[in-house]
């Protein structure tokens, strides 16, 4: 009787774990959309000061909203700001672990062999990736630079393609790197591209002294190191992040300014004229400040409620709106704002992660300022044979 109860108990599990891998193919063909803000422009163009920029671009970074710009598509050389994808990669290696502050990177002949701008590191040289990345961000130390990379990477080109992923990664379309320090040949980037790049620098706020210090010194003090920025010497809120030039790139900056819930990003290349692209970036944020607010969506409770499921394995299905977000509107026009919403009273199993059973809608008169399906946030299998086998063999193991 046990021998015919285990024969019993293994055929149903046999079929039942076909039958289940039937369903889970059934449910990876319905994946849930990715939940990827769009970017959305504001409606109004800000005057831009910088005149003779080569590009220029503002953007609000909590809500990837590009602000206003001029050639801010338009493909120039990246110079020295490819290092911010050099200190966003570093970041996110000590981050998970691979990497730590206090590690001690061996410089190479190559790293030595570096251009300037260098902090004249030796070849042998023992120094801390915390020194590095003070040499990359305050002093754009290009020998820091490849110093980084080789330590990360082993070779500067298995770097170099890592840059490029990432920038892949972040939608910065318009970009790619030839080498870490951005003094090559073909480090090209848009004032759009780099936007995408600060916004991603912001989230790391535990490094925001390496982009917010003037002075510092490294090798043990025989180095010193004077940042560009000259912006951080009085202006409040300011989060970095780097003010450089060169022969090809011209004067380039990436500027962000925190001011309560939002982070403007402020970014010209090809510039000819230092103090006017430094002088005209205070009045230009703070007219973003002025003129713009986040708005942060009210959810109506009767849009979000959980759906009846029909002939499912459960029977109710929870939901989530995917692209609802906080996004950027001209100050004081919340009061014009309007929200409708559809919602499905019902729905039949099998319910896939991701099936939309409606739509919600913010509105600023006719202006659509927001949208988003009403999705399942769960999958939900249909009663049948998969299930009534997993019930029968539950409770062949509970006899046993």
């Amino acid at each position: 009787m046990d021998m015919i109860k285990a024969v019993a108990v293994f055929c149903i599990s046999t079929v039942f774990m076909v039958f289940s891998a039937f369903a889970l193919a059934a449910e990876m063909e319905h994946p849930a959309p990715e939940n990827a803000p769009e970017v959305r422009k504001a409606s109004a163009e800000l005057v831009l000061d910088a005149k003779e920029a080569g590009a220029v671009s503002l953007y609000e970074c909590n809500t990837r909203t590009y602000i206003s710009g001029r050639n801010s598509s338009q493909k120039l050389p990246a110079g020295h700001l490819a290092k911010l994808m050099v200190f966003l990669i570093a970041a996110e290696k000590i981050r998970s672990g691979e990497l730590a502050l206090d590690s001690i990177v061996t410089v190479s002949n190559n790293a030595n062999s570096q251009n300037d701008p260098q902090i004249w590191l030796d070849a042998g040289e023992k120094v801390s990736v915390s020194d590095l990345l003070k040499a990359v961000t305050i002093g754009n130390a290009n020998d820091a630079a490849v110093a980084i990379a080789e330590k990360i990477s082993g070779k500067v080109t298995d770097f170099t393609a890592l840059m490029n992923l990432k920038a892949t990664a972040l939608g910065m379309l318009g970009t790619t790197f030839s080498d870490p320090t951005g003094m090559e040949v073909g480090n090209i980037t848009t004032a759009d591209d780099i936007c995408k790049l600060c916004a991603e620098l912001v989230k790391y706020k535990d490094f925001s002294e390496y982009f917010t210090t003037r002075l510092d010194t490294v090798r043990g003090g025989k180095t010193e190191l004077v940042s560009r920025n000259k912006l951080l010497r009085n202006q409040k809120g300011i989060l970095g992040f780097k003010v450089c030039s060169g022969k090809e790139s011209g004067v380039c900056a990436a500027l962000c300014i925190q001011k309560d819930d939002m982070t403007v990003c402020f970014v010209v290349l090809g510039a000819k004229n230092e103090d006017e692209v430094l002088g005209s970036c205070p009045a230009m944020l703070n007219s973003v400040f002025s003129e713009y607010e986040v708005y942060y969506p009210e959810i109506p409770d009767e849009s979000c409620l959980d759906i009846p499921v029909k002939l499912g394995t459960s029977t109710k299905c929870r939901t989530y709106m995917p692209m609802i977000r906080p996004v950027l509107i001209h100050r004081g026009s919340y009061k014009s704002i309007s929200c409708t919403f559809s919602v499905a009273e019902s729905a039949e199993a099998p319910v896939f992660r991701g099936e939309s059973f409606g739509s919600i809608v913010y509105k600023v008169g006719d202006e659509v300022l927001l949208s988003s399906d009403i999705c399942s946030d769960e999958y939900i299998s249909k009663v049948g044979f998969v299930y009534t086998l997993k019930r029968v063999l539950s409770n062949l193991l509970n006899l046993s």
